[in-house]
């Protein structure tokens, strides 16, 4: 049985329409060595703030935003909640089989929850650190791989025994480092390094761009330094921890850096027992922020801290004054249910991966796109879903910032590798 509503005769209509166009665009792609994720994808995007087909012309549905769908709930899944899945179901029509392709934890529960609506749902992951994270798939459910061979395999035990009416079966994709920047692919001519490098490199620039922005600005060049590497050493220790595992959220990586720099929170006892999802983390934190601590309180934290790192405490109160900015910016966006709290911190981003695009960084997966090449032959639905909130792909929610955007990301070409 079909979870979701039936797709209306246009809706088939339109399918059909961007799936010829779709796939003379990945054929003319895979040719020419080039291709974007507009030429894979056509419409059929879900970023964060839930909204399929941005900003293109052809819709498979006229499909609502999260809001419209839910209006008494404020916030808006990410892939790791069970209500991403019934928004999928409620807003993507009948769907009768699914399979996810991805590479992270995050990935893998999409298969899990949409399987809990009574979807057929299937997963591919490739990750080599990731199979013990997933244990409990004890019904084979997903093929995990160390690489993207395991691909050809997945698809082909997916199709085994598929029952007719294609449409109703959906391949649901991760992009990044998964479509580009993928895990596990040698970068060419740098075969220490995967593709995923180049992901990671905009959001540590975006990181190190925050900093100098709003908390290092006017020092001196000998202290500048020595706190730029203070922060970026921080980052990393928060990357490195379960917890920015678990919440898979660059924009909460980047403000509990900050947290931890500042001395406002300690890393090793948040990690024990806390069961806040990130936004929970956002809202909690920067109301206790702007709310609940005195002065008093925020400046005996600040001094504590300047004295661990050896520094005069006027220089951190400055920087924690200059980045109260940031505090006002998530709260006001919080309270505004904006699916992207820090939305500065997602367009330093975005400027990051459009500079290693210009700059031939950024790669896509051949063998990501030839499995979207072959879902669209069987008449499947194709959609691309990711966590990464429009801002940081050139198409900013938040009107002000519009006037900055000097390319969309999806219209994008990357060099296509094996």
């Amino acid at each position: 049985m079909s979870r979701g509503s039936e797709l209306s005769a246009e809706g088939i209509k339109l399918h059909e329409l961007e799936r010829a166009g779709r796939l003379a665009a990945i054929e003319a792609g895979l040719e020419r060595g080039h291709i974007s994720l507009a030429e894979i994808f056509g419409s059929s995007y879900i970023f964060r703030a839930l909204k399929p087909g941005i900003n293109h012309e052809f819709r498979l549905a006229s499909a609502p935003s999260y809001a419209q769908l839910y209006p008494d709930n404020r916030g808006v899944p990410r892939k790791v909640d069970a209500a991403y899945a019934d928004y999928l179901i409620s807003a993507l029509g009948p769907i009768d089989r699914a399979l996810v392709i991805g590479d992270t934890q995050s990935d893998f529960l999409v298969g899990e929850h949409l399987r809990a609506q009574g979807v057929e749902a299937h997963g591919i992951i490739v990750n080599p650190g990731i199979r013990a994270e997933v244990a409990a798939d004890k019904d084979r459910h997903t093929w995990f791989g160390d690489n993207w061979g395991v691909l050809s395999n997945g698809l082909a035990t997916f199709e085994e025994g598929a029952p007719p009416g294609a449409i109703n079966t959906v391949m649901l994709v991760d992009i990044d480092k998964t479509v580009i920047g993928p895990r596990t692919t040698p970068i060419p001519g740098e075969k220490e390094k995967d593709c995923s490098f180049y992901i990671d490199e905009a959001r540590r620039y975006a990181v190190s761009a925050l900093a100098r922005n709003r908390l290092l600005s006017g020092m001196p060049d000998e202290l500048n330094n020595q706190l730029l590497q203070e922060w970026i050493e921080t980052y990393a220790h928060v990357k490195g921890t379960n917890m920015s595992s678990s919440w898979d959220d660059e924009d909460t990586n980047a403000f509990l850096t900050a947290m931890v720099y500042f001395g406002m929170e300690n890393i090793d006892s948040l990690l024990s027992g806390n069961a806040e999802t990130a936004a929970e983390y956002l809202e909690r934190m920067s109301h206790r922020l702007i709310h609940e601590m005195s002065r008093d309180e925020l400046e005996a934290v600040l001094k504590r801290r300047a004295g661990e790192m050896g520094l005069d405490e006027d220089v951190l109160i400055s920087s924690w004054v200059e980045f109260q900015i940031v505090i006002r910016e998530i709260q006001d966006n919080i309270r505004a249910g904006i699916a992207t709290p820090f939305e500065s911190f997602r367009m330093l981003e975005y400027e990051a991966l459009r500079d290693l695009y210009e700059q031939g960084r950024i790669f896509t997966n051949r063998q990501v796109v030839e499995a979207v090449q072959y879902g669209l032959r069987q008449g499947w639905r194709v959609y691309a879903l990711s966590d990464k909130p429009d801002a940081a792909i050139g198409m900013p929610e938040v009107e002000g910032l519009r006037a900055q955007v000097t390319q969309n990301l999806i219209e994008a070409q990357s060099p296509i590798v094996d």
